[in-house]
């Protein structure tokens, strides 16, 4: 009857701690932009740290990828618990049961193959060794870097690998380097298909604009593209144009293309085709404020000139629809003209979450 008894107020002293660390992740998850929840979150993290090595998968498994404001509450909490905890109090058999399933989070699973390397560094090498594909981007390009210092230093098992990790790579710091190494093999990489940039589009422009207000002037385009049809814009129709572009960063040069001139905007036009449906990430580059609208509904908007250009600088998590998707791009200029600022460009490329290509074809820009 007494082991009755204990085993029933063990059972709900456990209950009453997961109720507990609950309460303190649905108070975390409470926070937003602007100092939203904070008052409550920061009593919340204590109490979260406070559970010790049992709040440890719980805090993994609610890091959002996708709110990165709770995230940084949940990403301390989880390495104060580890430092408070200390090495051998870590639950690896849970920590490893959560890193090898590929649903969770990506940024979550990073941080438990961090502990299983803590633990057994043998194992999280093991690890490694399948994880080349992994839908986490810390966690493949640590499987790439292992894999290049796996390789032969020459022969022909160096080549044979370095395809095979160009096949998974993703970080251009490491597509280039296996690129490099792969041309001195005699071995083209084309990086443009590789990275999923867009070579194909139509373009139209310039329209005029007052300064740089092009970014909130509607023209036509914006409510229904048809490369087929001329443009109306304040100095008449104008024609849309077809470019392919063979940069290998997937570069269009609207200076090139359309004209060299200041306060204007232009749009750009494709079509891809998606085989099934599927969330991706559509990355974009471009020194000049931007829209992107896909089938038609505005997905993103940044409204800045010439503040740096770099790839995927511009992101936005869309779904592609199975069969022929629209892309929609309004490109703007502003009114300044030093040297550094006559820049008017974009390239954009659809991939997954690691920032590997997805499957996309294309499907006619005309």
């Amino acid at each position: 009857m007494r082991n009755r008894v204990l085993a029933c107020l063990v059972l709900a002293v456990a209950g009453m701690a997961r109720a507990d660390v609950s309460s303190s992740i649905a108070a975390l998850r409470g926070t937003g932009p602007g100092g939203k929840g904070n008052a409550q979150a920061a009593s919340a993290w204590r109490e979260l740290v406070g559970h010790g090595v049992a709040a440890l998968v719980p805090a993994l498994g609610a890091m959002d990828d996708e709110d990165p404001v709770s995230a940084n509450w949940f990403r301390p909490a989880f390495d104060a618990i580890v430092e408070k905890a200390g090495t051998e109090a870590i639950p690896i058999v849970e920590i490893e049961r959560f890193l090898e399933d590929r649903k969770g989070g990506r940024m979550a699973r990073a941080c438990a193959l961090e502990l299983v390397r803590r633990k057994d560094a043998a194992k999280a090498d093991a690890f490694l060794a399948k994880a080349m594909d992994d839908p986490s981007p810390e966690i493949r390009r640590l499987a790439i870097a292992a894999g290049l210092a796996k390789l032969p230093a020459e022969g022909p098992g160096r080549a044979e690998g370095l395809q095979a990790l160009m096949k998974a790579a993703c970080d251009r710091d490491q597509v280039d380097l296996i690129a490099k190494d792969l041309a001195k093999a005699g071995i083209k990489t084309d990086l443009a298909s590789h990275f999923g940039y867009i070579m194909d589009w139509t373009v139209v422009g310039p329209f005029p604009v007052t300064a740089a207000k092009g970014f909130g002037v509607k023209f036509p385009p914006e409510d229904k593209a048809d490369p087929a049809a001329p443009v109306t814009g304040p100095n008449g129709p104008v024609k849309w144009k077809r470019v392919t572009t063979t940069d290998p960063a997937g570069l269009v040069n609207l200076n090139k293309e359309l004209a060299d001139e200041k306060s204007v905007v232009a749009y750009a036009f494709t079509r891809v085709e998606s085989a099934a449906e599927q969330r991706v990430v559509l990355r974009a580059g471009s020194i000049t404020a931007i829209k992107v609208f896909l089938n038609g509904k505005e997905v993103y908007g940044k409204d800045e000139y010439h503040h740096g250009m770099h790839p995927d600088q511009h992101q936005a998590i869309v779904v592609l629809k199975p069969g022929v998707n629209e892309i929609l791009l309004k490109v703007c200029q502003n009114q300044k003209v030093q040297s550094w600022e006559k820049n008017w460009q974009y390239q954009v490329r659809l991939t997954d979450f690691t920032g590997a290509r997805v499957a996309w074809k294309q499907a006619g820009v005309e």
